[in-house]
C-alpha cells in the first residue's frame, strides 16, 4: 500500500514538470512543408501504323515477273524501231552526201575542162578550122554575129600558112550560139533544146560517145528532127576543129 502511495505521488510530479512544456510546445505552430505537385507526365506520342503489304503467293509472285518482263520486251521494240529508224536515215543521208560530193567533183571537172580545151589548150588560143563546112560558115557571118553587149566575136579572119582559118574554141562556140539568137531558133518550151537550119545542118550533127546520132524527143516522146541541145553544141563543133 505504501509502495502504491509512493507511485502515485511520483507520477504527479513527472506530470507537473512536463506539463509546461507540453503545453508550450502545443501553442509554439507547427510550420508545414509545401506540398510538391507530381510532375507532369507527357502523354505517350502513337506513331501511325504502318500497312504491312500482305506476302505474295508463289503464282502472284510469277504473274508479275511475267508481267514486267513483257514491258521490258515492249519498250525493247520500241528502241528497235526508233534505232532501225534513226539507221535508215543515216544511210539515207550519206548516200545523199555521198552523190552531192560526187556532182561537186564532176562539176568541178566540167569547169576545169571549160576553162582548157582539148589537148590542154586553152579556150581562147586560136586553133586552125579544118573543115570546109564550118569555114564557110566563119567567113560568112563573122561579120554579123555579136556578143550580147553589141561588140563583134571575130573582129578579123585570120589563116595559117595552110590557109585554114584560125579562131578559138570559145569564139566557135559563140558565133554558134549568136547566130541562134539572130535566127531565133530556141524556140521550143525546152529552151535548151534548138532547132537547126539549114546553115546549121551542115556544121552540127549531134553525137554520143559511141559515135550514134542523139535522138531528143518531145513531150509526147515522139522523135524530133533537125534538133540540138546546148549541152551538145561544143562536142558537134570539136571534130571541125580536129584534122
Amino acid at each position: 500500500m505504501a509502495k502504491a502511495k509512493a507511485t502515485t505521488s511520483t507520477t504527479k510530479k513527472v506530470a507537473a514538470k512536463t506539463a509546461p512544456k507540453a503545453a508550450a510546445a502545443a501553442a509554439t505552430p507547427v510550420a508545414e512543408k509545401p506540398v510538391e505537385k507530381p510532375a507532369a507526365v507527357a502523354a505517350p506520342v502513337e506513331e501511325p501504323a504502318t500497312a504491312t503489304e500482305p506476302e505474295m503467293t508463289p503464282l502472284e509472285t510469277l504473274d508479275a515477273f511475267v508481267k514486267n518482263m513483257q514491258e521490258n520486251i515492249k519498250y525493247q521494240q520500241v528502241m528497235l524501231k526508233t534505232l532501225t529508224a534513226v539507221r535508215r536515215e543515216l544511210k539515207s543521208l550519206t548516200e545523199r552526201v555521198v552523190k552531192l560530193e560526187a556532182k561537186a567533183a564532176k562539176a568541178s571537172q566540167v569547169k576545169a575542162s571549160r576553162k582548157r580545151g582539148g589537148n590542154g589548150q586553152p579556150l581562147r588560143k586560136s586553133v586552125p578550122v579544118y573543115s570546109k563546112e564550118f569555114s564557110a560558115f566563119i567567113e560568112k557571118h563573122h561579120g554579123n554575129l555579136l556578143n550580147k553587149d553589141g561588140s563583134k566575136i571575130v573582129e578579123t579572119i585570120e589563116k595559117d600558112e595552110a590557109g585554114h582559118v584560125l579562131v578559138s574554141r570559145e569564139a566557135c562556140l559563140k558565133l554558134v550560139a549568136a547566130y541562134i539568137r539572130q535566127h531565133n531558133l530556141n524556140k521550143f518550151e525546152d529552151k535548151k533544146l534548138i532547132s537547126l537550119d539549114s546553115e546549121l545542118q551542115k556544121i552540127i550533127s549531134p553525137k554520143d560517145k559511141d559515135g550514134k546520132p542523139i535522138v531528143y524527143n518531145d513531150a509526147k516522146g515522139k522523135a524530133m528532127k533537125n534538133v540540138c541541145s546546148y549541152k551538145d553544141l561544143m562536142g558537134s563543133i570539136a571534130p571541125h576543129l580536129k584534122q
